[in-house]
């Protein structure tokens, strides 16, 4: 996810666990825990295999929290304020890139952080095949027999309607923003 502010801000926390999370170049913070009415008062907050490109790990009125820990995560920025990290793996070198090059939907296999995450999964989100009912299945979420700008199209759009959903960021050309069509995330294999 991009995002113009915060990329994701946990209010009120209650024993509180965020995994495999993927933040793009947040305005402000990547991900913010913030107890500013203390109704999360003793909260545990943990956030696993959760990766910030651009961004922090923030805690805002830190006394509220009885445990801040961030498992097998990391930050481009290598920002993290009070959290305590447990099994997070080091940095990237100079801080800067995290090996997703132009791909937003998966960690690309070549990435340090491919297989950094628990259980050796990737850390951050995997958006490539859909849930029914709660349970992932093998449906494709994005075309990957398509070429050139259409390469990566998301299979479950609607039909354009002039006027209506034809023009700026629409459905139509969200796989151009994750980096596919001409943008250079290859599928990988298998997919």
């Amino acid at each position: 996810m991009g995002a113009l502010h915060n990329g994701v801000v946990i209010k009120s926390p209650q024993n509180f666990t965020l995994e495999n999370i993927s933040v793009f170049s947040p305005g402000l913070d990547g991900i913010i825990s913030n107890d500013d009415d203390g109704l999360g008062s003793g909260a545990v907050v943990t956030i696993k295999n959760s990766i910030v490109q651009g961004g922090n790990f923030s805690i805002a009125n830190t006394g509220a929290f009885t445990t801040r820990t961030l498992t097998n995560s990391v930050s481009s920025t290598a920002s993290y304020g009070s959290w305590v990290l447990t099994n997070s793996p080091p940095n990237p070198p100079g801080g800067t890139t995290l090996g997703y090059g132009s791909c937003r939907t998966f960690m690309p296999a070549a990435s340090v952080f491919a297989k950094s995450g628990t259980d050796g999964l990737p850390i951050g989100a995997t958006v490539m095949y859909a849930y029914e009912n709660g349970v992932l299945t093998s449906q494709k979420l994005w075309n990957s027999a398509l070429t050139g700008a259409d390469r990566g199209k998301w299979n479950f759009a609607r039909a354009i309607k002039p006027g209506w959903n034809d023009s700026g960021n629409t459905i139509h050309n969200v796989h151009q923003r994750l980096g596919f069509g001409t943008g250079g995330c290859a599928f990988e294999g298998g997919y």
